[in-house]
Order: structure tokens, then C-alpha cells, then sequence
């Protein structure tokens, strides 16, 4: 039996930082178990490069640039990752990404040693990611007021970066080491997995609103703002969400499409590729779950604090009847199908229904007002 290397205490270090992708990453074969969990290892680090809080944006827009000049084979790691450390490590408290970076000398060269077609595959995701990590941090620049990306088009060029892109590395995965996939649609495979992975990334923003909005960002187009006659600062006055409703039902329409997307991925894989359709199946339940709690509540980002919603999440108890229900899924088709169509009415016909009028809002005043 081949050595995994991503097993015992790297195995420990995914279970730290990957929360519920764990799991999925546990049931999958050992063919492509390696690829995924490392190609998703690499990301997850980059992702606390761009995102450690105490430092500022240009130190860590230096420190992922760096990271990204590796994959390039612009910088040898031996030259990269001790600066990297140096600049990152002090102002980390949580101790499951302090483990993370401090293995990225074993991570790294393991990706060195894959097969040519698996290193590419990871090398292309790492890209990918990091570019919409390059677009948030040059954005939305550390201790601000906060600023709105600047149209449609660019919030769905940074679902694809961060969501696509990985759904396509996944695909790919999945297609290129399994033989009993060879038959399968690729292209609409890979298709399906590029736009169910920008949905799960809406899925995310959406929930994330309002801690998002703390840190000086809103994911929320400027142009769509300015359509309700508002900016990013006046979402952290909970009067504006009468004026946001029509933007939150817009993408959450969006988002269920994409997460048709991923039933149909799932109904596309053969039926005896039960691990798989699982891995699938998990993280889409829990996000058509959410959006359903989402459309369904009267105040979606209901108050935190002095005017600033909390971001949204199902209890884990529901995340755990997923978990449990998978196999009663798998087993019998026509239940996954009505499930996933009783989900989807709830969803629309709670979008369809108007949110709760609040107070006029107040006219913005002009700089010099």
C-alpha cells in the first residue's frame, strides 16, 4: 500500500483549517484524496497571508505576491518561505493557521514532487485564488471606511476567481484519476463546477455582509448601490435594508441558480460513485439550507451591534442532519430529487415575498452639505 503524504499530522493540520471540508475530503479516494487536500492546504494558507487582520494591506499584498512567485517559478521556495514566515508569523494567534505556515516546507515540496498533470492542476488553483485574494487586498485597503466593488461584473469575476476556480481544479481532479469518469460530459462537467463554485462564494458574501462590512468591505456592486440611491457606508444603518432588499434578492436568485448547477454536477457523477456525489452533496445542501434561512427570515442580517447586522449561518445541528441524511440520498434518487425541489420552492417563494417596510431613509448630504 502507497504512502499517503498527506497523512498523521498534516492529516490533523486539514481538520484544523478546513472545518466541514474535511469531512469531504476524508471520504474521497486516495487518487485524487493527495491533489485535492493539498491544492486546497496551499490555498487555505494563502488565505491567511491575505487576511491577518494586524497587518497592514500592503505587507500582506507583499507577502501573498511572494507566495504566488513560487507557483510562477519566479522565486525557489528556500528563498520565499522564510520571509514569508518572518513577516506573517508574529501577528497569527490562531493556532491552527500558525501550523499551517509553519508546515509550508513540507507542503510545498510535495507539490514539487507530484505527477506533471497534478502539479499543473494545483499550480493553476493556486493562481486562480491568490488573484482574487490580489483583487481584495488592492480594493479594499486596511483600516478604512468601507468601499463596494465597482460593478457586477467584477463581483462575478471575484466569485470566480475565489469559487470558479476551484471548482474547476475539482473537476478536473476528479475527471483526469478516475478512469470510471471517462464517459462523463467533461465539458458541462466542468462548467457546472465553475458556477457552483462561484455560487458557494455568493453564498458566502451574502452571509458575510455585515462582518465584511467592519473590515471596510462590501462585495455588493457601487453601481447597483448608487441604483437605491445609497453607498457602503449606509449599509451599516439597518434603515437601509428596505432600499437593499431588491440588490439581496437579485443575488440570491443568482445563487440559486448556481446551486442548480450542483445538483446537476451530483446527478451527473455514475451512481455507484457514492464518495463522490457525497463530497458534492454536503457542502450544496448546507448552502441551499442557508439561503433558505436567509430568504426566509424578515431581518436576514438582523443587529450585531450599534447598526451592523451579524453574518448569517444554519445551526450546526442542521448541518449534521445533512451529514446523516447523505446515504437515504444516495440510496434512493428520487427523494435527493424532491428534497432538492421542496428546498428550492421554499427558497423562491421566500424571495418572491417583499421584505418589511423600515422607516423612510434619510437623503444622503452632499461632502460640503
Amino acid at each position: 500500500m502507497s504512502h499517503d503524504p498527506l497523512s498523521s499530522e498534516i492529516t490533523q493540520t486539514l481538520r484544523g483549517v478546513s472545518r466541514s471540508l474535511y469531512l469531504s475530503f476524508r471520504i474521497l479516494p486516495p487518487a485524487i484524496r493527495t491533489p485535492l487536500s493539498l491544492g486546497y492546504l496551499l490555498c487555505r494558507a494563502a488565505d491567511t497571508l491575505a487576511d491577518t487582520a494586524l497587518l497592514p494591506s500592503a505587507q500582506r499584498l507583499k507577502s501573498l505576491e511572494l507566495f504566488r512567485s513560487i507557483f510562477e517559478d519566479k522565486t525557489p521556495p528556500s528563498s520565499a518561505i522564510p520571509p514569508i514566515l518572518e513577516q506573517t508569523l508574529p501577528s497569527l494567534d490562531h493556532p491552527s493557521e500558525r501550523k499551517l505556515l509553519l508546515q509550508l516546507p513540507i507542503l510545498i515540496p510535495i507539490w514539487q514532487g507530484l505527477p506533471p498533470q497534478k502539479k499543473e492542476r494545483i499550480r493553476e488553483v493556486v493562481l486562480g485564488v491568490t488573484e482574487g485574494m490580489t483583487m481584495d487586498l488592492s480594493r479594499f485597503p486596511s483600516n478604512s471606511q468601507p468601499h463596494a466593488l465597482s460593478s457586477p461584473d467584477q463581483l462575478q469575476q471575484y466569485c470566480y476567481f475565489i469559487g470558479g476556480v476551484p471548482g474547476i481544479f475539482w473537476t478536473r481532479i476528479f475527471l483526469e484519476n478516475l478512469p470510471g469518469l471517462s464517459a462523463l460530459p467533461a465539458p458541462e462537467l466542468i462548467e457546472n463546477g465553475k458556477r457552483f463554485g462561484m455560487s458557494l462564494q455568493m453564498m458566502n458574501i451574502l452571509r458575510d455582509l455585515s462582518s465584511d462590512l467592519k473590515r471596510g468591505r462590501c462585495y455588493l456592486p457601487e453601481t447597483e448601490l448608487r441604483g437605491q440611491g445609497m453607498a457602503a457606508l449606509d449599509l451599516r444603518n439597518p434603515e437601509a435594508l428596505d432600499r437593499l432588499g431588491p440588490i439581496l434578492k437579485k443575488w440570491m436568485l443568482w445563487t440559486l441558480e448556481g446551486l442548480d448547477r450542483g445538483f446537476h454536477y451530483v446527478q451527473t457523477l455514475p451512481k455507484n460513485e457514492y464518495r463522490l456525489k457525497a463530497s458534492v452533496l454536503w457542502p450544496l445542501r448546507i448552502a441551499l439550507k442557508t439561503l433558505r434561512s436567509m430568504a426566509q427570515s424578515h431581518q436576514p442580517f438582523a443587529s450585531e451591534g450599534p447598526g451592523v447586522p451579524a453574518p448569517f449561518k444554519i445551526a450546526r445541528r442542521q448541518v449534521y442532519q445533512t451529514l446523516l441524511a447523505t446515504p437515504f440520498y444516495l440510496a434512493f434518487p428520487l427523494l435527493l430529487r424532491l428534497t432538492h425541489r421542496r428546498l428550492r420552492t421554499q427558497i423562491m417563494e421566500s424571495i418572491q415575498t417583499p421584505l418589511p417596510q423600515s422607516p423612510p431613509y434619510p437623503p444622503r448630504e452632499s461632502p460640503g452639505a
